[in-house]
């Protein structure tokens, strides 16, 4: 039932992390959560883990065209970094993008294709960063998730619900 992020997001993101967190006083902080501040930090990451599904689903349907222009991003990140804005090196990333392919690509193709990859990766960041909350708030728990929240599936279940459809 719960989803994990899997290793192939940290590999994919790497960046997609939360600093450790050792703080004594945060580390005792986590260990005195009640049921529902488990609850819900149990279902932000299982929230935030689905969001990231259904981002990787929606930009498999458009991948395929922008594949082109994903594979320049992934060039233009070896060359310049992550951090790097793709508008000031953009005749090095159209080059890219013409060499892998995607001379014919529309401007919109290429917009779409660039608010894809950073829906993505933002959605991909944003799970990992909430299982890595969670992983830390468990403080070493090695049982099922629910147990140490300390609920039922159908509680879990019923409060996912609730999130997603707020």
């Amino acid at each position: 039932m719960f989803h994990r992020t899997t290793a192939r997001d940290s590999a994919e993101y790497p960046d997609s992390h939360i600093s450790p967190l050792e703080s004594a006083t945060w580390r005792e902080t986590l260990a005195e959560l009640d049921e529902p501040e488990r609850l819900a930090l149990a279902v932000e990451a299982q929230l935030t883990a689905i969001r990231a599904d259904q981002a990787q689903e929606r930009s498999a349907l458009v991948e395929r065209k922008a594949a082109p222009l994903l594979k320049a991003i992934a060039a233009h990140i070896q060359l310049y970094g992550e951090d790097a804005d793709p508008t000031d090196h953009f005749d090095v990333l159209m080059g890219l993008i013409v060499r892998n392919g995607g001379g014919n690509l529309s401007k919109e193709d290429l917009l779409v294709g660039m608010q894809m990859y950073e829906e993505r990766v933002a959605a991909a960041r944003t799970a990992a960063d909430a299982m890595h909350e969670l992983n830390e708030a468990m403080c070493g728990h090695t049982g099922p998730v629910l147990e140490w929240v300390g609920c039922t599936r159908e509680v879990f279940v019923a409060a996912l619900e609730s999130k997603m459809t707020a």
